[in-house]
């Protein structure tokens, strides 16, 4: 069933609020486990019940909420669009270097965790985090932002949510310089997106993440 150009917003608004819940809910499931004693080190919960399940828990909700299945979508133009967001990425990345030092606000922690937790830090920021990211802000967000306003105003709208939810869910992203980059990355990733699918956008976000777990 489509849903009607004047609701797209209001199904925005509802699906970034019920994100935050899904988050808030986790934090408080994580903070339990871990004041009862979990052998799960406290880092990895908070990841784990956070940014690992928060999306996956507006997703599933928003899929039913509008009976829409999201866009998996695999473009001719998926390794052109891929290489591209890559080579942009790379450019922020090295802008980055350049003005705030390799420092990340949590790239560096993911790793410091018993094993086998830290491959279970990594596949979570390499693999998991992209793949519910993209499909949430880009196959959710982008997508109904654009059948309102059209492209660049659901690019830059579906970007400040996506920055919003990184200053939500980590903090250490308040820094003006890094909340401008995280807005670069967005966008570049929109237009991997639009120009060669979902595939294309998670490929070019996972490259991007696992750059700053090596160089880190």
């Amino acid at each position: 069933m489509e849903i009607a150009k004047k609701n797209s917003a209001f199904f925005v608004v509802e699906g970034f609020v019920v994100l935050v819940l899904a988050h808030i809910c986790g934090g408080y499931v994580a903070s339990t486990l871990i004041e009862k004693g979990s052998n799960i080190p406290p880092l990895s919960l908070y990841i784990i019940f956070t940014s690992a399940l928060s999306p996956v828990v507006a997703i599933i909700y928003l899929v039913f909420r509008t009976h829409i299945i999201l866009p998996i979508l695999i473009s001719s133009n998926i390794f052109k669009a891929t290489i591209a967001g890559v080579i942009f990425m790379w450019l922020v990345a090295f802008i980055q270097i350049i003005f705030i030092g390799r420092d990340m606000y949590l790239s560096p922690k993911l790793l410091e965790v018993s094993h086998p937790f830290d491959y279970i830090n990594i596949f979570l920021c390499v693999c998991w985090a992209p793949l519910v990211e993209e499909a949430l802000f880009r196959g959710y967000f982008l997508n109904m932002l654009m059948r309102k306003w059209g492209l660049w105003i659901a690019i830059l709208a579906s970007s400040t949510l996506f920055v919003v939810a990184h200053l939500l869910f980590a903090p250490g992203t308040s820094n003006t310089i890094n909340m401008a980059l995280l807005f670069t990355r967005s966008i570049i990733v929109s237009f991997a997106f639009i120009q060669g699918g979902f595939i294309a956008a998670v490929l070019v976000h996972s490259f991007n993440n696992l750059y700053f777990l090596i160089f880190n």
